[in-house]
């Protein structure tokens, strides 16, 4: 079994021509995805970046080669040094507009698939210091 590790920048925006809509962006991979909520948009974002992360190392490339405009990464940078750090829990996604998250994403591969880039199961659990334990549920902490 071969596991990757990758820190990614999730950054969660209200979607502007669809109200109630969450628009998430993960900026390592330029993956963007859409949800109904905040929740759902994460768990749409993890699910697209698996696909991505799968795909690139089936290739035999780099998923990091890839990464968002420098004008995502500004924005990005300037949330998370001017927002305000809350837990996922407390958060009402209908008073925030912007989260910015670094999630810790693992890709377990065995071997035998790692040349087609096949999952072993459907290992993507972020677990970060900043934000979202798991990619299906839980946040602990995150900026807005």
């Amino acid at each position: 079994m071969n596991t990757r590790e990758y820190n990614l920048w999730f950054v969660f925006r209200r979607a502007e021509d669809v109200p109630g809509e969450w628009v998430g962006h993960c900026l390592d991979l330029d993956v963007v995805t859409q949800g109904t909520s905040l929740e759902h948009a994460f768990a749409m974002l993890g699910e697209a970046c698996l696909m991505t992360v799968c795909e690139d190392v089936g290739s035999h490339r780099d998923p990091l080669d890839r990464r968002a405009p420098q004008s995502y990464w500004d924005i990005m940078y300037n949330m998370v040094q001017h927002g305000r750090s809350v837990d996922f829990h407390s958060l009402d996604e209908k008073r925030v507009g912007f989260v910015a998250c670094q999630v810790q994403f693992k890709c377990q591969f065995a071997q035998t698939s790692l040349s087609r880039g096949i999952p072993e199961g459907q290992v993507a659990s972020p677990s970060v210091p900043l934000t979202w334990a798991e990619v299906t549920s839980k946040a602990q902490d995150c900026r807005c």
